[in-house]
């Protein structure tokens, strides 16, 4: 069953880190080079807001003075959505562009259909903050001038629009209580101020004819509340006009909105209004009839009007219970709809009271003469000509008031100014995000190409991720340095790695002693030949007679390292060409002997697994103390499989950044397949420079020697 791996530990991730720094460095350069470049290049965009407010009363006049004229002309203002609606619209943007042209006379270019495309592309919008009554105008442009003028032009159109708007309503205003006063001489139509002039020319003429100039003091009075009753009597009818038109008007403003529903919704008189309304008209004639004996401060008076007032309160409440059994959904425009259907239900109540006591008082007039009759018609007609041409000459005053004072419901409560930073690009938010993306993707490189990259590169890969023993980690020589560093350089640092490696055998062999150590590698070019040769004479200067045996009967390198020729050799030996004296060389190293490969064979594994090769190696450990082999690689080949069998035992080779982990797990189980007695590993060619975090991958190396020129030897802590 195969092993799992070790999971990482924080310094792993460290040494990774800095393993790949200059990835990381390059992939953080290049990704903040771009975000930055982005940034700098990509066009700047400014914002402009202006801030406009719609009024919910009519400002510039009295609430007394302006009262009868919202009574006659009750309509709903516009909502806030139908100002979000207008302010966009061709007539409102025409008359912003001419607002543009003007103020800024002529150096901002722009016309009706660019404001059109910015509004159809969103870069102007607008909208009204949930219960406020502010508009908030945006605009978005690369030209900040473009961007202030546009909303300002937006905010102005609006207000002058509404004003516009106001002053008609209050001119036809006018111009209604002036038709009804004097008439209209194009249509033929007569006022009321002629209708005063025939009335009181019939009376007079009536008196000159009839002799009659005077009435009795009861029937004066008679015809004094007659006359007042028709005038109030004539006002109400007016109203209840106005109110039905406004029902009218609100119906047809929620058809247009799509409430079909709502539009043909009307206020039901259930059995308690009936009641209600009822109980509204006597008390209303109750009034009506007290005003006649009383002042309005007097107490019967005084609580008539609370009963009413009551009486309207509960009118209301019903009204609203009407609507929730109906199961209408809200909206703004029922409200008002309801409204002015109480008003007018109100209102037919009163002009209910007021053709009573009109038609009880006229009753009490019919048992006079016919000419004191007549007297008294046209007396009254005089006297309703005069309330109502007196009540309309005082509208008529408040409505110029009106037009003269009209400034509409919205104003412009904040133009914008020349906005300085631009809203895009965010140079903060896009670095700040761009830092992040640029570490995120500059660690998530380094992260794939770890992942990658299945070369070893520390001790902790052999013993974690291959379950080797690391026996020695050989640092990377120099590029001038001869290849037998243990005898050319024998207080170098690679020197006393291999004696380190030296040591650590021999404690390996403590409970059964090697005689023969096999050193291979996984892949080709790892340096294992070069280790054999240097681990050799390391054994050599330790006072072992030691052979060094080229088996690499492939690629063989021992006898270049040593300078000998391989005329012959191990290949000789085994086929009987040489004896054994004869294939032993002497090296320059003192106890150092060696078996040169001799000529390559055509069948290397036959040779290499034949008894005679057995034997050999049993003769030779008569010989030596230790017998280093050098073998081919494993992959690929039986040579070193066959080999690890009949040594004592076997190193494996793996070079630093070179060797991957999955050829080096391969090679191990071939050979646990033939029951190898496999050692541990050599990392070779390790560069100690790079390994910047943890003294546990060179901790062996943790201290080294040097010379002074004086040649005192001394040891140094290293700083790494």
């Amino acid at each position: 069953m195969e092993e799992r791996e070790e999971a990482l530990e924080l310094r792993d991730y460290i040494e990774i880190a800095f393993r790949r720094l200059p990835l990381m460095l390059l992939i953080f350069g290049v990704a903040m080079f771009l975000i930055v470049g982005y940034t700098l290049t990509r066009q700047k965009v400014y914002q402009a807001i202006a801030k406009v407010r719609v009024k919910t009363q009519q400002p510039g006049v009295s609430p007394s003075l302006i009262a009868p004229l919202q009574t006659i002309f009750a309509f709903p203002s516009a909502s806030l959505d139908t100002y979000l609606q207008i302010a966009t619209s061709r007539p409102y943007i025409e008359e912003a562009v001419k607002y543009i042209r003007e103020q800024s006379r002529g150096e901002v270019d722009i016309t009706v259909d660019e404001m059109e495309n910015l509004v159809r592309r969103g870069n102007i919008k607008l909208e009204a903050p949930k219960g406020s009554e502010i508009i908030l105008i945006r605009a978005n442009n690369t030209s900040p001038e473009k961007a202030m003028w546009t909303v300002n032009g937006i905010a102005y159109a609006l207000v002058y629009k509404n004003q516009e708007e106001g002053r008609k309503e209050a001119v036809a205003t006018r111009k209604f209580i002036e038709e009804q006063l004097y008439g209209d001489t194009k249509k033929g139509e007569k006022g009321l101020y002629q209708r005063l002039l025939g009335a009181e020319e019939k009376l007079r003429e009536f008196k000159e004819k009839e002799g009659i100039f005077s009435l009795e003091e009861d029937t004066k009075n008679k015809v004094e509340r007659l006359a007042n009753l028709q005038s109030d009597l004539e006002q109400t009818e007016a109203s209840v006009n106005t109110y039905r038109a406004s029902v009218d008007y609100l119906k047809e403003q929620l058809k247009k909105e799509g409430e079909t529903r709502l539009a043909g919704w009307t206020l039901g008189e259930s059995p308690t209004l009936t009641a209600l309304r009822q109980q509204l008209v006597e008390l209303e004639v109750k009034l009506l009839g007290l005003q006649q004996k009383y002042a309005d401060n007097h107490p019967e008076v005084i609580a008539t009007k609370k009963q009413i007032e009551e009486i309207n309160g509960r009118i209301e409440k019903e009204a609203q219970k009407t609507t929730l059994q109906e199961n209408v959904q809200p909206n703004p425009l029922r409200d008002s709809l309801l409204m002015a259907q109480v008003d007018l239900l109100k209102t037919e109540a009163k002009r209910e009271a007021l053709r009573r006591l009109l038609s009880e008082l006229e009753s009490e007039l019919s048992h006079l003469p016919e000419k004191e009759m007549q007297f008294v018609n046209l007396q009254r007609d005089v006297q309703v000509a005069e309330t109502l041409y007196t009540t309309l000459q005082q509208r008529l005053q408040e409505a110029r008031i009106a037009e003269a004072t009209t400034f509409g419901n919205v104003t412009a409560e904040e133009m914008s100014t020349l906005p300085k930073d631009p809203i895009y690009p965010r140079k903060g938010l896009n670095y700040a995000l761009g830092f992040i993306l640029a570490l995120a993707l500059a660690v998530l490189s380094a992260a794939l190409a770890e992942y990658f990259d299945d070369a070893i590169k520390s001790p902790a890969d052999l013993e974690r991720r291959c379950r080797i023993t690391p026996l020695a980690i050989i640092p990377r020589f120099e590029d001038n340095a001869s290849r037998l560093v243990t005898l050319d350089s024998h207080r170098s640092h690679a020197s006393e790695a291999f004696r380190t490696l030296r040591s650590s055998l021999k404690f390996a062999g403590l409970g059964k002693p090697l005689k023969t150590i096999l050193i291979t590698s996984p892949e080709p070019s790892e340096g294992k030949s070069t280790v054999c040769a240097n681990l050799a004479v390391a054994f050599a200067q330790a006072g072992q007679k030691t052979l060094i045996l080229d088996a690499d009967l492939r690629r063989p390198r021992i006898h270049e390292l040593f300078g000998l020729d391989r005329d012959i050799g191990l290949t000789t030996l085994l086929v009987g060409e040489a004896s054994m004296e004869e294939v032993i060389r002497e090296t320059a190293v003192d106890n150092l002997y060696a078996i040169t490969c001799g000529p390559i064979p055509p069948n290397p594994a036959e040779l290499l697994e034949s008894e005679r090769m057995r034997e050999v190696l049993e003769e030779l450990k008569q010989k030596f103390d230790i017998i280093i082999v050098d073998s081919p690689l494993v992959m690929g080949m039986a040579d070193a499989v066959i080999l690890s069998s009949i040594c004592d035992g076997t190193l494996i080779v793996a070079r630093y950044n070179s060797t991957s982990r999955s050829a080096l797990n391969q090679a191990k189980k071939l050979m646990e397949n033939v029951k190898a007695n496999i050692l541990g590993a050599i990392l070779n060619e390790m560069d100690v420079r790079r390994a910047r975090y943890g003294g546990y991958y060179y901790y062996y190396y943790y201290y080294y020697y040097y010379y002074e020129e004086g040649g005192e030897r001394k040891k140094k802590r290293r700083s790494h």
